[in-house]
């Protein structure tokens, strides 16, 4: 991996990490699949032009237990941003963990969910908004029955890290 990579999470030793399209990642017990009876190849629009998206539409995965749906990629939106819809229960949590080359925004679309970034811990719900700036420790935790978050990150890129 090169300089300035991502590492997940910053309390594992750096050879400790995952490389993957030359970010780095460290190990989880994370599995990211296509949901049953979807189809495995992307079902995004393979465009850099504009397009929209319905509910439950984009490229379907389930993550660590959460059903994720990928909105947009590093591709489509020529490096600017990556976007994933994210379904979980409750208990469903991202461990602390910091982004080195990428911004994070949290928008709460359903639910509870209680948001630490750095000493700051944000009860979020439905329409609450949450900017994580790079380099700010971050973790999130669903509190309710289920929730829905929308991520965003800029640049894009991390989404590969879902898959």
């Amino acid at each position: 991996c090169s300089v300035g990579t991502f590492k997940i999470n910053d309390l594992m030793p750096a050879s400790r990490t995952l490389c993957l399209a030359g970010r780095r990642y460290a190990p989880a017990a994370i599995v990211a699949v296509p949901l049953v009876g979807m189809s495995v190849p992307m079902s995004l629009p393979q465009t850099t032009s504009g397009y929209g998206l319905g509910p439950d539409e984009g490229d379907p995965l389930w993550f660590n237990g959460g059903r994720a749906v990928v909105k947009a990629t590093v591709d489509q939106t020529q490096g600017r941003y990556a976007a994933l819809e994210m379904w979980a229960r409750k208990g469903f949590a991202a461990p602390l963990h910091i982004h080195h080359n990428e911004d994070e925004f949290f928008i709460v679309m359903s639910g509870e969910v209680r948001v630490r970034h750095g000493d700051e811990v944000i009860e979020a719900v439905p329409g609450s908004f949450v900017y994580g700036p790079r380099g700010v420790p971050h973790s999130f935790h669903i509190d309710s029955e289920e929730a829905k978050i929308l991520l965003l990150f800029g640049p894009g890129g991390v989404e590969g890290f879902f898959r």
